[in-house]
C-alpha cells in the first residue's frame, strides 16, 4: 500500500525514520508549493493505515503528518482535525 501525507518540513520526516520503527519499501519526499512543507509518498507492506498514524503520531509536532496520511488514492492533504 502506499501512502501519503504531508509534513510541515523535511525534517520531520527525518524524525519519523530515525524515531519511530516504521517500515517502508521505499520513500519519496516531495517539496510543496508552500515551503518549507513538503509531502511524502511512503509504499509499505506491513503496515496499515492505522499503523502509518501510529508511527506518524511518535513524532514530536508531527500532527500534520498523520492528520493528513490516507492511502494515495484518496489523498487530498487536508487535515483531519
Amino acid at each position: 500500500m502506499t501512502y501519503k501525507f504531508r509534513a510541515e518540513c523535511a525534517w520531520d520526516v527525518t524524525e519519523l525514520l530515525r524515531e519511530t520503527k516504521i517500515k517502508y519499501e521505499k520513500i519519496t519526499i516531495i517539496p510543496s508549493q508552500r515551503f518549507p512543507d513538503v509531502e511524502v509518498e511512503i509504499e509499505s507492506e506491513s503496515m496499515n493505515h492505522q499503523d502509518m498514524i501510529d508511527c506518524l503520531k511518535c513524532v514530536i509536532d508531527g500532527h500534520v503528518m498523520w492528520q493528513t496520511v490516507q492511502p494515495i488514492s484518496e489523498y487530498t492533504g487536508v487535515r483531519d482535525y
